[in-house]
């Protein structure tokens, strides 16, 4: 559980330093279709760190 805690963090951290990034890029307004192509990073993440988790075991 507490690695779970700890991989949100993780991913949030990630999500605003993207977007933070995003706004000095392309002025204050996210796109919308930027936000779906950062949302398929965290998930690409995620499935990453599943299959890393699967070899540990």
């Amino acid at each position: 559980m507490k690695q779970k805690t700890g991989l949100i963090k993780l991913y949030l951290f990630f999500y605003v330093a993207g977007l933070r990034a995003d706004i000095k890029q392309h002025g204050s307004k996210p796109t919308f279709l930027r936000i779906i192509q950062f949302n398929m990073y965290v998930v690409l993440l995620h499935l990453i760190d599943i299959a890393l988790r699967n070899e540990r075991m």
